[in-house]
């Protein structure tokens, strides 16, 4: 669980199979990523099996443009959605993006399509394979299909979750504005608001608030999955929505009973209350919940999602944080973890946090 700044990168070791999931801002793909990188054992074949890029918010594809750029950060496969992808869900074939600049803007943007172009020359460029398990397309869900699931290894296999083809579709105009006007799209910002502060008495009143569903289109477009390994399960939302992953969630247990259990879950959107709705968090469980985010920009987490995994009913409940700041150390006062039995790990930039599931 690297330190990402603002955003996500997670490093996955399956039975072998190597799998990073987005790169986080520059400075994780610049630093963090190769150092610990240069710690894993020398293998033959490429140094990662499998690259994802769930979408193209900067928090999440920033970091990969500088790891990519560096020949030596030899992938096997990659799977992200492209605007030829994005393209093709909503039914245009044969469209090639027209070119943009070559580079991020230096604002930092929140959504970053330009970026998503320069990845798309960079995968190019070096002849990498590109969602060739999914014949190139787009890799999505559709509600009159199975949820896709593919087989890294004999014991390793992903079950795509999201994102929904009318969602990755709806994006297309968009992505087509951005890349013409090279803007990007506003984000609602928490920064600056009154932030209730957890005690062991209004921890359901702070869950109550803010219960309304993400609707920020970027995010919608998430590739979400479970990664499933020897009977273990990691999910692993993105910023996907709360209803289209809560919607696949009950599609992936087969029925509309009970919570699904995983060994552990990524808390998507950085713990975004609008990611981590009452209905979303109500059908999951799990020992062990990462939040990655170092607050700035939107001050991740908010209370109101640390208070509904707070109040889940798992046993010996870890939360995990890949920083301590300032919006969530409160999480850590002992009269709150005893009287709700959960326990917290705090990661750093040098100290990344690690968990063995097998």
């Amino acid at each position: 669980m690297l330190p990402a700044q603002d955003g996500d990168c997670f490093l996955v070791e399956a039975m072998g199979t190597r799998i990073l999931i987005d790169g986080g801002r520059t400075a994780t793909g610049q630093a963090a990523l190769p150092t610990l990188l240069r710690t894993l054992p020398p293998r033959d074949g490429p140094l990662l099996d499998l690259l994802v890029l769930t979408h193209v918010d900067a928090d999440h594809i920033e970091g990969l443009l500088p790891f990519l750029g560096d020949a030596t950060a030899t992938v096997g496969e990659i799977w992200f959605n492209g605007f030829a992808q994005i393209a093709a869900a909503a039914g245009m074939q044969d469209i090639l993006p027209a070119r943009g600049p070559a580079a991020a803007t230096a604002a930092e943007p929140v959504l970053s399509p330009t970026q998503g172009l320069t990845l798309a020359r960079l995968i190019d460029e070096r002849g990498l394979d590109w969602n060739t398990r999914f014949t190139r397309g787009p890799i999505s869900t559709r509600p009159d299909a199975p949820l896709p699931a593919i087989d890294l290894a004999p014991d390793v296999r992903i079950v795509i979750l999201g994102p929904p083809e009318a969602k990755l579709a709806a994006f297309l105009p968009a992505w087509r504005e951005a890349l013409r006007t090279f803007a990007t799209e506003p984000e609602p910002t928490l920064r600056g608001r009154i932030r209730p502060t957890p005690t062991p008495q209004n921890i359901r009143t702070i869950a109550s608030l803010m219960d309304e569903s993400d609707q920020a289109k970027a995010n919608g477009t998430s590739i979400a999955f479970v990664v499933e390994c020897r009977g273990r399960t990691a999910l692993f939302g993105a910023d996907a929505h709360p209803d289209d992953l809560a919607h696949a969630l009950v599609r992936y247990r087969g029925g509309p009973e009970g919570r699904v259990p995983f060994d552990l879950i990524k808390v998507p959107h950085h713990g975004s209350a609008k990611n981590n709705t009452s209905p979303l968090i109500d059908i999951v469980s799990s020992p062990l919940w990462l939040v990655s985010s170092d607050g700035s920009r939107h001050q991740h987490p908010d209370p109101e999602a640390i208070a509904r995994i707070v109040l889940a009913p798992d046993r010996e409940k870890t939360i995990a944080f890949n920083y301590r700041t300032a919006f969530n150390e409160g999480w850590d006062e002992d009269g709150i973890k005893n009287a709700f039995g959960y326990i917290t790990r705090y990661g750093s930039i040098s100290d990344p946090l690690a968990f063995d599931l097998l």
